[in-house]
């Protein structure tokens, strides 16, 4: 827009203009008017005459009136114009000085010619006359020379930012060169500056943060630090990744930005489904992503990854995740490690109290065998009386039975296997337990229980049998001076909502187990550590103090609470809550499981001690069956490859000389993969399934010896249920 002092500049000139033509137009006119118009005709003689010898006075006249008149008409303009101008400058004065920017101009060769302030360590006149470059940062004195030739040239403003001198203390400027023209040319240049040195100070202070932030996010162990966006198109972004991307994945950060699927296809392939449903999950209901997973790296190593976000809606429908990813391999590595001490621990504690057990079994076991002995005896002496002798050998068998019974008990105590768990019934375990528990307590104890039948939790039977184990043999301890009572009952009782909130328990249906002794008791103190790991009453070398610790580890990791009541001379109680579960009727199915009568059947029986064999013959003939015998692996694999078509079941101990059970399985197997087999051994199930596993032999069935001629009738029924005899009785 064209400033007021130029528009009254210009209307003065035009005015002198229109004067000049107005005094040359009436000169023409006055001219033409007297020679030409004028003549005795028309105006008369005498009006002729007069004119012909006046008229040049009366052209000056005229003319020196019409000059007046214009002069002073421009004479009045021209003071308006005057006081415009100076107006003008005044406010153009004063705007200047009271802009916030400093704002100066040079001639061509940038010395300065005017400046409205300056630094408060100068003046004006240290300022005009000398020269911008003198005012400026050496090291901006290219970026200046630059922007001042870029304005010459273009004739446009130009733009670019500097800081003061040195020893001017510290300030940056944004710098606007405006060149300033007179006829079309290039006469001065005008500079405009804006004090920016907060906004550098921010930016300084913000670089140096990010640079912290950064420095931080990229020297944290095992982390990684990162920004992960999903798009409203559904893709897929990483913005910003730390440096330790490339230590824990072998990614660098420009590779996660630029393509996000160089991380994410690492993600294992069993749990890329979950992983990427979690990330839908966070995103759709806004929560905090917190999810761990397996990373498969290029050296074929597994690492564990925990990562935590939380999500964040950008203007533009984007969701962004500001968290971190955490290499948790060491933790899970720790995690088994401990898991492995811990079963270690339960079972060097297991160990610690079937010692204080083995003198009771020891004793009960020589009652058995005596029981055994003296009734086959006394049977050999009444020989010819059936009906006594066959009394005495009902009650070897039943002793016998017993003594089965006691040998499973132990191994399953003391087997050092992973902790299974499954539904079973805690009034049989309770009550077949006792029976060995009984048989350790010192004769001065005393046994009282009730036992409500038919209760079933949801454990591990031989983590209960610990549990058992430890409470007893510690009122065995409180007992051993005087004697006494232990008390042990087992009921259902339902939890009310204020007692559940109490104990940190669910409101529902428990079985409570109560075991009580009127022994010595404890004092408040000992009552309040009776669960510390390591910590015993008993003197040195009695106790390691880890069996009520693990007591108390274990009822907890089966959802129940155990609480401890006692006073010194008053006993001790110790009340067990564990969740109910129901289990099925297994009745109709035992009732069809009855042995039946074989049918002619060939059975290969493999047993190195010959009396067993003879007797695992016997009692195979007499139940219908057909038998043919082999002392060792070598022996039974001669007799298949002679009689393979005939047979159709193998029986084999698993501990034969030479080859074992499982070998001798393995060729048969390549002999007829679909034989049945059947493995008997004194082990555990559990151990003889891994022993198989590791074999890679598949076996049909495990017998645990020493077993009953109803669980030998009922495996064969149950591998054989519509056998037909192949080949009819010889």
């Amino acid at each position: 827009m064209e400033q007021p002092y130029s528009q009254a500049y210009r209307a003065y000139l035009w005015a002198q203009y229109r004067v000049l033509m107005t005094c040359l137009v009436f000169g023409i006119g006055w001219v033409v008017f007297a020679e030409y118009l004028v003549t005795p005709e028309t105006f008369g003689a005498e009006f002729y005459v007069w004119l012909d010898k006046y008229s040049h006075w009366m052209l000056i006249l005229l003319t020196s009136l019409l000059a007046y008149f214009f002069v002073h008409q421009q004479r009045n303009r021209h003071h308006k114009l005057q006081h415009i101008l100076s107006r003008d400058a005044k406010r153009f004065h004063a705007i200047i000085q009271n802009v916030p920017n400093m704002v100066f101009v040079t001639d061509l060769r940038a010395n300065i010619t005017y400046m409205n302030r300056t630094l408060p360590q100068l003046t004006l006149d240290d300022v005009i006359g000398r020269n911008v470059f003198e005012f400026a940062d050496p090291d901006d004195h290219e970026v200046i020379r630059a922007a001042i030739r870029k304005a010459l040239e273009t004739g446009e403003p130009v733009y670019y930012e500097a800081g003061n001198p040195r020893d001017f203390g510290e300030a940056w400027y944004a710098v606007q060169i405006q060149p300033l023209f007179a006829a079309g040319k290039i006469h001065n240049l005008a500079f405009f500056l804006t004090d920016i040195t907060d906004r550098k100070r921010a930016e300084d202070a913000l670089r140096e943060s990010e640079a912290r932030y950064r420095d931080v996010a990229s020297n944290i162990p095992n982390m990684m630090v990162y920004q992960f966006v999903l798009t409203a198109g559904g893709d897929f972004k990483m913005p910003f990744v730390s440096s330790k991307s490339y230590e824990m994945f072998g990614v660098t950060p420009e590779e996660a930005q630029e393509d996000v699927e160089t991380l994410l296809c690492l993600v294992h392939p069993e749990d890329a489904e979950v992983f990427y449903q979690s990330i839908a999950d966070s995103a759709k209901h806004m929560s905090i992503w917190a999810h761990e997973f397996r990373v498969c790296l290029d050296k074929g190593n597994t690492v564990w990854i925990r990562g935590t976000s939380t999500p964040r809606r950008l203007e533009n429908g984007d969701i962004l995740w500001n968290g971190v990813l955490v290499d948790s391999t060491q933790e899970h590595q720790d995690k088994a490690h401990r898991e492995e001490l811990e079963k270690q621990l339960q079972h060097a504690q297991k160990m610690e109290a079937l010692g204080t057990l083995a003198g009771g079994i020891a004793h009960d076991f020589n009652n058995f065998l005596q029981i055994i002995t003296m009734s086959l005896e006394l049977a050999q002496q009444n020989i010819k009386k059936p009906d006594q002798a066959l009394q005495y050998l009902e009650r070897a068998l039943a002793t016998s039975s017993r003594g089965r019974h006691l040998i499973r008990q132990i191994l399953t105590f003391c087997r050092n296997e992973e902790v299974e768990r499954k539904s079973f019934d805690l009034s049989s375990a309770i009550t077949d337990f006792l029976q060995m528990i009984r048989a350790t307590a010192p004769p001065t104890t005393r046994f009282n229980y009730q036992i409500e039948p038919r209760l079933s939790i949801y454990g591990n039977m031989t983590q209960f049998h610990q549990i058992l184990i430890n409470l007893c043999t510690n009122s065995f301890y409180a007992l051993k001076e005087k004697g006494g009572s232990i008390n042990i009952h087992l009921s259902s009782v339902s939890v009310s909502d204020k007692e559940a909130e109490s104990l940190g328990l669910a409101t529902g249906a428990y079985a409570e187990l109560v075991v009580e002794d009127d022994g010595k008791g404890m004092t408040p103190e000992q009552v309040n550590r009776i669960f510390d790991p390591f910590y015993t009453t008993k003197p040195v070398g009695q106790g390691t103090g880890l069996g009520l610790s693990v007591v108390h580890g274990v009822i907890r990791s089966h959802g129940g609470h155990i609480q401890v009541r006692s006073e010194l001379g008053q006993g001790t109680q110790f009340r067990i809550l564990l969740p109910l579960v129901q289990l099925p009727d297994t009745s109709a199915e035992q009732s069809l499981m009855s042995p039946t009568p074989g049918r002619g059947q060939w059975v290969l029986v493999i047993e190195d001690e010959s009396d067993l064999l003879d007797l695992e013959t016997s009692m195979l003939e007499g139940m219908g069956y057909n038998v043919i015998k082999a002392s060792t692996g070598k022996k039974a694999l001669q007799v298949f490859q002679e009689l393979g078509d005939k047979i159709e079941l193998v029986i084999s101990d698993n501990s034969l000389p030479g080859i074992s059970g499982l070998e001798v399985f393995r060729e048969l197997r390549k002999l007829n993969h679909q034989i049945p087999l059947v493995l008997t051994s004194g082990l555990g199930e559990e151990e003889l399934r891994q022993e198989s596993q590791l074999a890679s032999v598949q076996v049909d069935h495990y017998l645990p010896k020493p077993f009953t001629h109803q669980e030998l009738g009922e495996t064969l029924q149950r591998i054989l249920p519509t056998y037909s005899p192949a080949h009819p009785t010889p």
